[in-house]
């Protein structure tokens, strides 16, 4: 079957995990993405654990993998004039450039959007930055992990007694489908009328829907949300319990009495949950600690799965912690061939998602496992450029390209 973006020209300046997710889908529904490099500058995310045998290596890193399947890598030196030339000629090859570098980046290489449109009219140009082009915070550096904090999501995630707890960084994953979408209405607007557009994504805003009932609550009732480790105020018992087995946990959630009384019955209706105090919401938040040192008393009796499916039989939601194992064997996923397999020259049989997304006329599995550094010179410089064997290796030997 075709392919949504097939022929569609995508040149990536991203690095890290919000820029690179974006292009990831791309490249998965076909576009050419070419994305630049420079081994002198590498992408940290090339640095990531984990590796292939516990053994680094920037070729050989799970989480480089994953964000960057199906593109071709180009190495460039863009501290030479040479090497901005060349990304300038990409520049004007290409439909789409997305950067997600800090504001004013590609603007020293002579690469801002109106530059950019001197030289490709109807280019469009994504600028996925952690606070925006613009404002008072714009030139702050960061990474996902920092702007977690700064987009409130550490004031609300760990326990009460404790410090602030960073957990995954959300904003390098929230920005990137808002990026998309903006992209692909950019491109129908260009198919409609010739014409190109800047994209100003702060990954700070797009990650704040997420905290909308923080925001209202504080806006309207004055009230600060506070950590509250796995508590809530509308299920008891209501957390992640330790089960058999190394490290295994299950998640269970009584919300409504119907619940209780069934959550109960899967524990063969011992005393404890016939008290009258415990028949109501309100009887087991005010017990809660006591029912979670019951509940997972049994829990650890168990298996993860065993806890699940029990609960779910009985109509309670539950569901596993799972691990790395158990997500490449799920079987769910397995159904929907979510994960592919491929030969890498590194890592050799590497694990690469597929997008979540089916479609029932278009092709949407992975096209290709991520490149190692520098791999595609060749092909860009003399396929895409139209450069002679002479040309491109004298590159090479200037160090303005690699391979």
């Amino acid at each position: 079957m075709k392919r949504l973006l097939d022929g569609l020209k995508v040149l990536d300046f991203t690095w890290a995990i919000a820029g690179p997710f974006v292009t990831k889908f791309l490249a998965d529904h076909g576009a050419i993405v070419i994305k630049v490099e420079n081994a002198e500058r590498l992408d940290m995310i090339r640095t990531f654990q984990p590796f292939k045998d516990g053994k680094f290596g920037i070729n050989r890193g799970g989480v480089w993998a994953a964000m960057n399947s199906g593109k071709r890598s180009l190495g460039l030196d863009m501290r030479r004039p040479e090497g901005v030339d060349i990304a300038r000629r990409l520049a004007a090859w290409c439909d789409v450039l997305v950067e997600n570098f800090a504001p004013g980046t590609v603007a020293k290489w002579g690469m801002s959007y109106d530059e950019l449109k001197e030289i490709n009219d109807d280019i469009i140009m994504v600028s996925t930055s952690s606070m925006g082009q613009t404002g008072p915070f714009a030139h702050y550096h960061g990474l996902g992990f920092h702007l977690q904090g700064f987009a409130g999501f550490n004031q609300v995630t760990g326990f009460p007694d404790r410090e602030p707890f960073g957990s995954i960084p959300y904003t390098d994953f929230v920005g990137g489908p808002f990026a998309l979408a903006a992209l692909m209405g950019a491109l129908d607007r260009r198919r409609r009328t010739g014409q190109g557009q800047f994209i100003d994504l702060s990954q700070v805003e797009a990650s704040l829907h997420l905290l909308s009932t923080v925001l209202l609550d504080s806006s309207v009732n004055g009230r600060e949300a506070q950590r509250d480790g796995n508590r809530s105020r509308s299920s008891a018992p209501h957390g992640a319990y330790r089960c058999l087995g190394d490290d295994r946990w299950c998640v269970i959630a009584v919300t409504t009495d119907a619940q209780w009384r069934a959550f109960g019955g899967v524990l063969g209706d011992p005393p404890w949950t016939q008290a009258p105090e415990l028949q109501t919401l309100l009887g087991r938040l005010e017990r809660v600690e006591e029912l979670d040192r019951r509940v997972e008393e049994w829990t650890l009796r168990h298996a993860p799965h065993d806890v699940m499916e029990r609960m779910q039989a009985a109509g309670v939601p539950a569901g596993v912690v799972e691990d790395g194992k158990d997500l490449a064997e799920d079987p769910q996923h397995e159904a929907r061939h979510f994960y592919q397999h491929f030969d890498h020259p590194e890592i050799g049989s590497a694990l690469t998602r597929r997008s979540p997304v089916l479609y029932s006329d278009a092709d949407s599995s992975v096209t290709g496992g991520a490149p190692t550094l520098g791999q595609d010179t060749e092909y860009v410089l003399t396929q895409v450029l139209g450069m002679s064997d002479d040309e491109w290796i004298a590159l090479l030997e200037a160090g303005v390209v690699g391979s």
